[in-house]
């Protein structure tokens, strides 16, 4: 048995002509009503509590069941052997949808692959960076030792703006990867307004 917690119907399907069907007949909501104050019946007790002919609820319980307003709880054998089934109220809600369409997930999941790709695109140049960044800082240090013993025969006041220097030439050196991957995300963004503003515009059938 399902446990989806609604029903999802589609004018365009046969199943809404159904539904329509079921919730408009009075017998069908006088037995939906009964079981809404019920935990669970049978149909011969839903035909006598109800006074109908066994028949009659019958035919539209069955109706209520395909529908998935009604599930079958349970059952017990009767004495006479015969399987005698509980019904009671399914307790989803019933979306009805104007048109098939790709839902928000299916839209966004389109956008994966250029995700995916921004990504990993940032992932490479940021290891570049740091592998760049490393190399960079082992070479300002070997450089930054020899113009430190070059300053301190200068003097002391070429020591201090050789200190100064240094650290300033390695933290102003641009983070490509996270423009990079700023640039992407912001294309996405960019990218899926655009087509959720396209649906919306779509002319209904």
């Amino acid at each position: 048995m399902s446990d989806k917690s609604f029903v999802l119907v589609s004018l365009k399907d046969n199943k809404s002509k159904n539904l329509t069907k079921v919730l408009s007949n009075d017998t069908c909501r006088k037995i939906l009503d009964h079981l809404s104050k019920k935990d669970g019946a049978t149909e011969t007790e839903i035909s006598k509590n109800l006074n109908l002919p066994l028949s009659t609820v019958h035919y539209n319980i069955q109706q209520l069941a395909d529908s998935k307003l009604v599930s079958r709880d349970e059952y017990h054998y009767s004495e006479k052997g015969k399987e005698v089934i509980h019904y009671k109220l399914a307790n989803k809600f019933i979306i009805i949808s104007q048109e098939e369409d790709e839902s928000v997930l299916d839209r966004l999941k389109s956008f994966l692959p250029v995700a995916i790709i921004f990504t990993a695109f940032s992932g490479l140049v940021a290891i570049y960076e740091y592998i760049s960044r490393s190399f960079l800082s082992t070479s300002m240090n070997g450089a930054f030792d020899v113009i430190t013993y070059e300053a301190k025969l200068t003097g002391p006041s070429a020591v201090a703006q050789t200190a100064n220097a240094a650290p300033e030439i390695v933290t102003h050196q641009p983070y490509v990867a996270l423009w990079i991957f700023l640039g992407g995300l912001l294309l996405l963004i960019l990218l899926s307004a655009f087509d959720f503003a396209k649906s919306k515009k779509k002319p209904k059938k």
